[in-house]
């Protein structure tokens, strides 16, 4: 994203460079197209990050899809053994009915 920014600024600074040479524009205006063409990379990288956010869940979804049914009988005992970032304590929230785990209050 930074080379794209970088290699698209340059050009854009090249090219008003030249107009400028040759008197077709202002300094002024090229000036205000390379901050409006900087500004435009804000919104871009959210977006690009908000598209990761959705393959992730998409991810997160196909792993749920393939998990069979469990069946736990009144009165027995379930232990949920994993390694660390297994999701164990996601589970258990799920199966509690929380979305999320409740933020840590503060004393």
């Amino acid at each position: 994203m930074n080379g794209a920014e970088a290699i698209g600024l340059s050009t854009l600074l090249l090219t008003g460079f030249l107009l400028v040479r040759d008197g077709d524009v202002s300094v002024g205006d090229v000036t205000a197209a390379a901050l409006l063409f900087h500004r435009l990379f804000g919104p871009l990288g959210t977006l690009l990050l908000s598209f990761d956010e959705v393959q992730r869940a998409a991810a997160a979804l196909a792993r749920l899809v393939g998990v069979d049914d469990l069946d736990v009988p009144a009165g027995s005992s379930l232990a949920v053994v994993g390694e660390s970032g297994a999701g164990k304590t996601t589970l258990a929230a799920i199966v509690g009915g929380c979305s999320r785990r409740a933020p840590a209050r503060s004393r």
